[in-house]
């Protein structure tokens, strides 16, 4: 029921007018409170400040209504128009409109020439899908971001159950993603004029797309923070509510003469006044301003309410090539061939510095994912290095042929990579003489013959067991190569004798080609960035699929690991025992002295080793090792688990392929696209705009919750930054409104039953100031650097309440000490009228003042600066509020134009030159002695809290 309620409400959102969603948005209830809130302010008289609120109340809404107007605006034009499609039904090939398609449809897919104006909406595809017959090219840059198009082939229809999510999730082909390119396959069913055939999984708002959409419909609604101490929070201030409004109700029921409605109408501000009904709107304010400068940063965030949990952060995990490493690779050579070992001189411009035997190069050339679109090949990076390194090229899909022309292999059928399989195959056609290649030795003349040859290539552990014979020197060659930092690929082959095969049958007694190797480089910020991790003493791991030598190495080069690698492997015995990078150390495996071990060397641990270790041994794996390698996708989610699980908050950075299980469950998922940062500049919103700015498609990625359009790591520096000033500016709103809520309280309860009141004006002035440095410390930019010290996580810390009680004490001091200095000049009959009209008086103007001064104090006073925000000078346009606020506070205590304050503010002149100094002196009292208490608690805190803060 629920999935159904939430589609129905997508779909009713997305056709909202501009009067729909106006209604829609008073009518939530916290803007109902506010609306009640304004009436009874009306009904007692004060209309300046009511009609005020009301009329900020209706500006914000109506920028909120028409900012997400345009926004569902930009979604309607991404939306699929209906076109007519080819589907079985009925053994027949009907035409059926996309809108009508159903889960288990059979669809003909082909790529069509659109007419002008029809963009993208006829190659689009309509919903999820899975491809059972041919091949089919996608651009998924509406749905991931990711602009370089992907090979879908069909599913292998052998297998035993269907796993879209994981074994078969490579043939799916997901709704908005465009078809750049189709080719049929042979099958049993006929497809109309040469489509490919797929069956429908999902359709609608349950496509991944349509989740997609969802996620950013209703990403507004989770701008919020800890939901915990919110209520915990809100749950105090009511007691504190219900108590006062409770003294003052059976004080006023004591009373006969006292007016019921008045009566009622007291009780009532009591509440809405130490409630707020703008609680959640003040603090959703500093994470959508964090969503402003994430975007600025091209930082896309899809689920707001995890930018808290970036502050929080105990340990990032990376994954290596794509992320720490580019994604381009280079080839160095091709190893564990005696007859054919590279030259000493390097690379030359021709190609390897080696010649190579024809299968070598055939499974380098020919074993690939990759197709060619529009003349431009296109697909895994790896693949087009180790192509072009021998010189090969693909003429047309499915068909790659030597420089000279006289070697061409035809792609017959193709096994493609699966991450739990680490491997990859195809049965190919060969045509031409089968010579050897040397690098810029023209290919000598020779007989044509034409044969069929399988081609196999992936990790050196995972063809080993497939080949029918393994060289002596094959574990020596790999690990030698991997203490190199060098990617290892596994080469192998096999005459073929037919055109189809399973892919057991294919993938068994093939013979070894050699290993290819491959480098990256790493990337430009990606040296720099660790070691800004590292300084601020943040845990940081790899979690990988290449070998352990290898990410060992890149874990030293890129500064990732700074101690020397222990490795996990078996021994003879099938036991576990840790061994040095060469060997020369042996250490037997002990899960009790993980950590002590963790803090001499880089703990290193394959996947292999991984799987073997119970959940309480994997418990403590996640707290010490720093190096995951040979990991499929679902260990790195695994292990991202295992470390929640120990109560850290954890943040995964990957490329958003293999990755998308493990960036889905850390708290905090961050995609990099290898793309360039688009250049939209005039769509930011800017820091002045209270409504939260909505992600694009195209902008986001359903791999996780952060996408960056950009390669560089050092993102993750600024995610993190404003996660911690988020959560700085959070905890100093929760400050603030406790200590005005206090105030409030008493002043409302303890000092109306006085017949003490706040004129309209007053109380205008004071909201209007309150509100105002509310949005101006919201606006406080994060630090500029990454420290070692950590924010605080919740108000209920003991630093918060120590300061919490302190300021508040000097307060209510001050408050009494004013309150009672000010009766001191009443006139000896005074009596108090508690149902009249507002009138001023000195007592009034000293409560008044020094209330003003209390809300000065708290902003003052609470502002965190330094570690994780802005110093407050450099918040400019708060300082200004600060100047502006207290000058006229202070000049209206002084009486220094007591004209305009007594016409503007209703104060009313000092008695005498002694209570004038008294209420001056008190006002300096409260600044100095909070802001003294909010910079020595804040001190001590870092101080028992230990850490850096530079």
């Amino acid at each position: 029921m629920a999935p159904t309620i939430t589609i129905f409400l997508c779909q009713s959102f997305l056709s909202c007018s501009r009067s729909m969603l106006f209604h829609l948005s008073l009518c939530f209830s916290i803007r109902l409170v506010q609306c009640i809130c304004v009436l009874l302010w009306l009904l007692d008289d004060y209309w300046y400040y009511a009609l005020m609120t009301l009329g900020i109340l209706i500006v914000l809404e109506v920028q909120l209504v028409e900012r997400r107007l345009s926004d569902l605006g930009e979604l309607r034009s991404m939306r699929m128009r209906p076109r007519q499609m080819r589907v079985l039904r009925n053994t027949q090939w009907i035409p059926v409109s996309s809108d009508d398609l159903v889960p288990g449809d059979v669809v003909a897919l082909a790529r069509q020439q659109g007419f002008p104006g029809s963009g993208q909406d006829l190659n689009r595809v309509p919903c999820d899908m899975l491809l059972i017959q041919g091949e089919v090219v996608v651009n998924e840059a509406m749905l991931t971001g990711e602009s370089v198009p992907q090979l879908r082939s069909a599913a292998i229809s052998e297998a035993s159950s269907l796993d879209v999510k994981g074994a078969h999730r490579q043939h799916v082909l997901s709704a908005g993603t465009s078809i750049v390119m189709h080719r049929p396959g042979s099958g049993s069913l006929a497809a109309p004029s040469g489509a490919a055939i797929a069956v429908v999984l999902r359709t609608g708002f349950d496509t991944t797309q349509g989740k997609l959409v969802r996620t950013i419909l209703f990403s507004v609604d989770r701008v919020t923070v800890s939901s915990k101490d919110a209520f915990h929070f809100l749950g105090i201030l009511l007691f504190c509510a219900v108590l006062s409004a409770a003294y003052v109700l059976r004080e006023g029921l004591s009373d006969p003469e006292r007016s019921r409605f008045k009566l009622f109408l007291a009780c009532s501000h009591i509440i809405t006044n130490v409630v707020p009904p703008e609680f959640p709107i003040t603090l959703s304010l500093a994470v959508t301003l964090s969503l402003v400068q994430l975007l600025s940063n091209h930082v896309y965030c899809t689920e707001p309410f995890r930018v808290p949990f970036a502050g929080q952060v105990d340990c990032c995990c990376f994954d290596k090539t794509g992320t720490l490493t580019a994604e381009q690779l280079e080839v160095g050579a091709v190893y564990g061939l005696p007859d054919h070992a590279p030259s000493e001189s390097g690379i030359g411009a021709a190609g390897l510095p080696q010649s190579l035997p024809f299968h070598t190069m055939a499974v380098m050339a020919g074993c690939t994912s990759n197709t060619v679109v529009d003349g431009e090949l296109v697909g895994d990076p790896l693949d087009k290095a180790a192509m072009q390194s021998v010189l090969w090229s693909m003429i047309v899909p499915d068909m790659v042929s030597s420089s000279d022309g006289r070697e061409k292999l035809q792609i017959l059928q193709r096994f493609p990579f699966q991450s739990e399989l680490a491997r990859m195959a195809v049965v190919a056609k060969h045509v031409g003489p089968g010579e050897d290649w040397r690098p810029g030795v023209p290919t000598s003349a020779g007989a044509s013959a034409t044969s069929y040859v399988i081609l196999a290539k992936g990790s050196p552990e995972a063809l080993r067991p497939l080949l029918a014979s393994v060289p002596s020197d094959y574990d020596e060659t790999v690990d030698m190569l991997g203490r190199r930092g060098m990617r290892v690929i596994c080469l192998a082959w096999r005459p073929g004798e037919k055109r189809s095969y399973t892919r057991d049958e294919a993938e068994k007694s093939l013979n070894f080609a050699g290993f290819l190797v491959l480098k990256s480089r790493i990337k430009a910020h990606t040296v720099s960035a660790l070691r800004a991790l590292r300084v601020a003493k943040q845990k940081v791991v790899m979690i990988t699929g290449d070998h352990p030598l290898t990410a060992a190495q890149v874990a030293l080069d890129t500064g990732l690991a700074t101690m020397p690698p222990l490795l996990l492997g078996r021994t003879g015995q099938g036991g576990l025992q840790w061994r040095s990078v060469h060997g020369n150390e042996v250490v037997p495996f002990d899960s009790f002295d993980l950590l002590p071990l963790a803090q001499r060397h880089t703990l290193v641990v394959a996947g292999s080793e991984l799987a073997v270790l119970p959940p309480e041994v994997m418990a403590l794996v996640s707290r010490a090792v720093q190096v995951f390698a040979r990991t499929s996708p679902q260990q790195k989610e695994s292990i991202v688990y295992a470390m929640n699980d120990q109560g850290m908050i954890t943040m995964m950075v990957g490329d958003g392929t293999n990755d998308v299980g493990a960036l889905k469950r850390a708290h905090v998922g961050v995609s990099l696209l290898n793309s360039p940062a688009p250049s939209r500049q005039a769509r930011l919103p800017s820091r002045d705009d209270l409504a939260m700015p909505t992600v694009q498609l195209g902008d986001a990625s359903i791999a996780s919750p952060f996408t960056h359009k950009g390669e560089s790591v050092k993102v993750v520096l600024t995610i993190m930054r404003c996660g911690r000033a988020t959560l700085s500016t959070v905890i100093m709103m929760y400050k603030i409104m406790a200590l005005n809520s206090l105030a409030s309280a008493f002043a409302m309860s303890v000092l109306s039953l006085d017949g003490v009141k706040l004129g309209d004006g007053q109380t205008a002035m004071e909201s209007v100031f309150i509100s105002t440095f509310f949005f101006l410390v919201s606006r406080s930019q994060p630090a500029p650097k990454l420290v070692e010290a950590r924010p605080t996580k919740s108000i209920f810390e003991w630093h918060v309440l120590l300061s919490l009680l302190l300021q508040a004490a000097l307060h209510f001091v001050v408050l009494i000490t004013g309150w009672s200095l000010a009766k001191s000049h009443r006139p000896t009959d005074y009596k108090p009228d508690k149902d009249g009209d507002f009138e001023p008086n000195w007592v009034n103007t000293t409560v008044f003042l020094i209330t003003a001064g209390m809300h000065l104090s708290s902003f003052l006073a609470n502002y965190q600066g330094a570690p994780f925000l802005v110093p407050i000078t450099k918040n400019r346009a708060f300082m200004v509020g600060l100047g502006i606020f207290s000058s006229v506070m202070f000049f209206s205590a002084a009486e220094v134009m007591p004209d305009l304050t007594h016409s503007f503010l209703s104060l009313s002149l000092a008695p005498n030159d002694e209570a004038r100094n008294q209420l001056v002196a008190l006002l300096v009292l409260d600044v100095a002695g909070a802001t003294a208490i909010g910079a020595g608690v804040h001190a001590l805190q870092l101080a028992v809290q230990g850490g850096s803060t530079k």
